[in-house]
């Protein structure tokens, strides 16, 4: 593969020289990598779109604004963000918006946090398919869980669920789960809440899980004939039904404070944050930072570990996470659907209502980050600043810096082929040309055979 570097004359814009991101090389890697990806691997308009936001985000192209330090009158540059609904550096303050509603629409009430994750024999189907099959694996919860807390020896009545559709671990491998927020308790039909049995959870584990199983296994089976797969449907079953399904239940609490935090950590991007990826141009390799479960002991943190990958390898394992065009990856269901809570709104007792809560305002939440995180100047450390001039978009940037492959290959060298002196005939064969009808190989003709 051979490469090509852009060598247009750098900007006249003084705020383009020396500009190094603060992303830990992610945008870099995109750069230099993501035309190279899209050549080779051929991917889909979602994730070409993806390649090409990630690249200019927070850069001069997209220009931004200058700020002067109050202190000792140095200038900081922030460039404007991209905007991509799923883009890993940007997004910062649609999260915080989304974790303020989700904390306005939450009950007075505990909540258990309930992982479904789906077998990973499913991936290459999912792989796929992934719009039908995470479609279903966000059916089967529902229906399973309100199958289950409907009954009266468990809740009987109806919760309400938030659940958001993670695709990565922590290594950002393929792990397909669901991250669901359900209420301790339920609401009938004659408007009476109703708590769990039990103690520490909505049902038995083991109902709970062979629930889940056996609504996805339905769900999958109805429309089996219009996926895309390589195994039939028996053997798939019979494969499923030797597994074990996980459905992971954490005691009730009635501080969701981490648990917002920690959905409205990945609402809006996909499952890599700077403070754990790391790029090194020089080594050419990509250093990533994950939880080590499998040496995890039991009641401490799971320890860190990292992980060295080649840049086409991170490019891939970044981007196979990007979910379907206009799929909505956080869903409400039950008491929180947005039919059901207008129409419960009245019927919900006083004591478990939300009516006194209310939604920050923009500027409320710009204050509360800057009194929380306020940017220290790098001379006076300083965190006073003022706004000092509006940065024009560098549409020249991009090209002094992006890494374009070559349209076409180096040539195939073939040998000289000198003539005879009555320039009659050549002393080797041209190549075969082509084959006839018969398939025999027709010889090059010589000069006199041509006239």
């Amino acid at each position: 593969m051979s490469f090509t570097v852009s060598t247009y004359r750098s900007s006249d814009c003084p705020h383009t020289n020396g500009f190094v991101g603060e992303d830990n090389g992610l945008g870099a890697l995109f750069r230099d990598y993501g035309e190279e990806y899209i050549k080779i691997y051929k991917p889909d308009i979602p994730q070409i779109k993806l390649i090409r936001s990630i690249r200019i985000c927070k850069t001069p192209y997209l220009g931004g604004k200058a700020y002067r330090c109050k202190g000792c009158d140095s200038v900081k540059y922030v460039y404007y963000s991209c905007g991509h609904s799923q883009c890993p550096k940007c997004q910062g303050m649609k999260r915080l918006k989304w974790q303020e509603k989700l904390r306005v629409r939450l009950l007075n009430v505990p909540y258990q946090h309930i992982i479904y994750t789906m077998p990973h024999q499913l991936n290459s189907i999912a792989r796929r398919n992934p719009k039908q099959i995470y479609n279903i694996l966000f059916r089967s919860m529902w229906r399973s869980l309100r199958q289950t807390c409907e009954r009266a020896e468990n809740v009987g009545g109806k919760p309400g669920v938030i659940a958001v559709l993670h695709t990565f671990g922590s290594d950002l491998k393929y792990h397909v789960h669901l991250h669901c927020l359900v209420t301790f308790g339920g609401l009938d039909k004659q408007g009476k809440w109703h708590w769990p049995k039990r103690k520490k959870k909505l049902s038995g584990y083991r109902k709970l899980r062979k629930a889940f199983q056996q609504e996805f296994e339905e769900e999958l089976g109805s429309v089996y004939e219009e996926l895309e797969t390589k195994i039939g449907i028996e053997a798939l079953q019979s494969e499923l039904g030797k597994k074990q399904w996980c459905v992971h239940c954490r005691p009730p609490t009635s501080d969701t404070q981490i648990i917002e935090e920690y959905l409205s950590r990945y609402i809006n991007r996909i499952g890599v944050s700077k403070s754990k990826f790391k790029y090194d141009q020089v080594e050419q390799q990509v250093l990533l930072t994950y939880n080590d479960y499998r040496n995890q002991k039991e009641g401490k943190a799971a320890p860190k570990d990292l992980l060295k990958l080649e840049p086409l390898v991170a490019l891939g394992q970044i981007l196979q996470h990007v979910l379907p065009a206009y799929f909505q990856k956080c869903r409400y269901y039950g008491l929180h659907a947005p039919a059901s809570a207008k129409k419960m709104a009245t019927e919900l007792p006083q004591s478990i209502s939300n009516n006194g809560k209310t939604i920050r305002t923009l500027m409320q939440i710009i204050k509360a980050i800057i009194g929380i995180e306020g940017f220290p100047c790098k001379e006076c450390g300083s965190v006073e600043w003022e706004e000092k001039e509006e940065l024009r978009k560098d549409k020249k940037w991009l090209e002094t810096f992006l890494v374009i492959p070559s349209s076409r290959g180096d040539p195939e060298r073939t040998p000289y082929m000198k003539p005879n002196k009555d320039f009659s005939l050549f002393e080797k064969p041209l190549p075969y040309a082509r084959n006839n009808k018969k398939g025999q190989k027709l010889q090059a003709f010589s000069h006199q055979q041509r006239g």
